[in-house]
């Protein structure tokens, strides 16, 4: 397994400076077309956050995204490069941060009817960038490790992209920093809005003003962020970081609810699990345990628990089961008459999907891994080798989503998308068919358009962005629906 892990890491690494070298050519040939698409902006924020969550927890680092309540709700652009703009500074922040935090904060600077100019500032306390090197930072090829033994892996061209992916979105970066301390980076882009905004919902309040939480952690920016998101539900805030200080407030003046971190330094679980067990919260109170994502650990002792870095949209249903079922504490009315939507959960392997995929791929080794990513989905797969096979096999067979190799022998995928779109595949006329490329050049994804693809993945597939295309043309299955 440790091997395993090894070779996947390392192909990993590859295929992120291959599409770095790419990107970097495309972008100095002036050739990189931005797609314009509505997309919800802070959910797209906190799913790259959330992507990186699982490798902070590792290493023992806090991680928080701050939302500002003035975000406007949907935005038009190019959601992938937003994400890659956001995926490679927080990227370089964990990777030269050893001990601390990375905090991402985003806020409107300015707007007007037709866009928004949002302003991002990401700060870690890494190894910070010597003033010597402040000028190579944006400079291809060039990497803040100038050492022989280069701790950093990486092409050095990730703040690069950046740099012009903002350019092309009417934006810059720029930084300051401090040795011993960390960086802050600090970037602007702007995005069209709308003609016709979403109506923003109005939420009521969970508590009665004055209602008391506390949160232990010894993440600062962490704790900023969270009693944020408490504050709007309506709490008072403490903010503590010293254990034995919090299990003293806790232990005089109990709040409603006690968030604790479990990463709290020189305290293991079990001794927090026991400390809390001497002193019984009174009734109408209640502790909660913040973890990491994928926490295997127990959870016993507490009455709640809710995951590092957490969403809005996972922390108010959370805190309403606690004062409805731990606290009993009388829900506002408006609640009854307004339901709750539905929680913006990642994207993550355990999402399964209703329906028959036909994977039609030339290259074993690829239709081996789109295959098992679709099972592990719960999808029924078939595969196809050619265009011309997969034109007999939808003849015979049921299907409600293609995935579409372009480039085959015999006949490729246009061509196959061409002749089903004709009829010859028997009644799959209108079948959704996902364009599956290792090219993402301008024209690209008007060319699969044109001969009637409904959609486009670029090769190597990712959990993300594979989970964004199947949620769009397949019906989700929760656990409890496959029960």
């Amino acid at each position: 397994l440790e091997f395993v892990q090894t070779a996947r890491r390392s192909c990993q690494v590859l295929l992120e400076m291959i599409d770095e070298v790419l990107d970097f050519a495309t972008l100095e040939t002036d050739r990189l077309v931005l797609h314009r698409t509505e997309f919800p902006l802070a959910r797209t924020i906190w799913d790259t956050v959330y992507e990186h969550a699982g490798k902070a927890a590792k290493r023992g680092l806090g991680l928080s995204f701050h939302e500002e309540d003035t975000l406007p709700h949907v935005v038009i652009g190019d959601p992938a490069r937003v994400r890659q703009v956001l995926e490679n500074v927080l990227s370089n922040a964990l990777k030269f941060t050893h001990e601390g935090e990375v905090a991402l904060r985003c806020r409107v600077l300015s707007r007007d009817d037709c866009s928004v100019r949002l302003g991002f500032e990401l700060s870690d306390t890494g190894i910070g960038i010597p003033d010597d090197l402040r000028d190579q930072v944006f400079d291809a090829f060039a990497q803040g490790d100038q050492s022989s033994e280069r701790r950093y892996e990486g092409a050095g061209l990730g703040l690069v992209i950046v740099r012009r992916l903002l350019e092309l979105m009417d934006g810059d970066i720029d930084f300051v920093s401090e040795i011993g301390h960390g960086t802050t980076f600090r970037f602007e882009l702007v995005l069209a809005l709308p003609t016709k905004p979403a109506p923003v919902l109005t939420r009521p309040a969970l508590v009665k003003e004055g209602t008391r939480a506390v949160v232990v952690t010894s993440h600062p920016s962490f704790a900023e962020a969270f009693s944020a998101q408490l504050e709007r539900l309506g709490f008072a805030v403490e903010m503590l970081a010293d254990p034995e200080e919090a299990l003293r407030v806790r232990r005089t003046n109990p709040p409603v609810l006690f968030f604790v971190d479990d990463t709290l330094p020189n305290l293991e679980l079990h001794q927090l699990r026991c400390a809390l067990d001497e002193d019984l919260l009174p009734e109408g109170c209640a502790d909660v345990l913040l973890h990491g994502p994928d926490d295997q650990q127990p959870h016993a002792g507490f009455h709640g628990h809710v995951e590092r870095p957490t969403r809005p949209s996972a922390l108010r249903p959370l805190v309403i089961d606690l004062l409805e079922n731990a606290v009993r504490a009388p829900l506002p009315s408006a609640l009854r008459d307004e339901p709750e939507p539905a929680p913006e959960e990642p994207a993550h392997d355990h999402i399964c999907y209703e329906g028959r995929v036909l994977v039609v791929e030339d290259d074993a080794v690829n239709r081996r891994v789109v295959t098992a990513q679709l099972e592990r989905r719960g999808i029924e797969v078939e595969t196809a080798t050619t265009g011309l096979e997969a034109l007999a096999m939808l003849r015979l067979i049921c299907c409600d989503l293609v995935l579409m190799d372009v480039q085959m022998p015999e006949m490729d995928g246009l061509e196959a998308t061409r002749r089903i779109r004709g009829g010859e595949a028997g009644p799959h006329l209108e079948v959704p068919i996902i364009a599956l490329t290792a090219s993402d050049q301008p024209g690209d994804r008007a060319i699969c358009c044109e001969v009637g693809m409904n959609d486009y993945i670029k090769k190597p597939l990712t959990s993300f962005d594979l989970d964004t295309v199947l949620g769009n043309w397949l019906p989700k299955v929760t656990p409890a629906d496959e029960d």
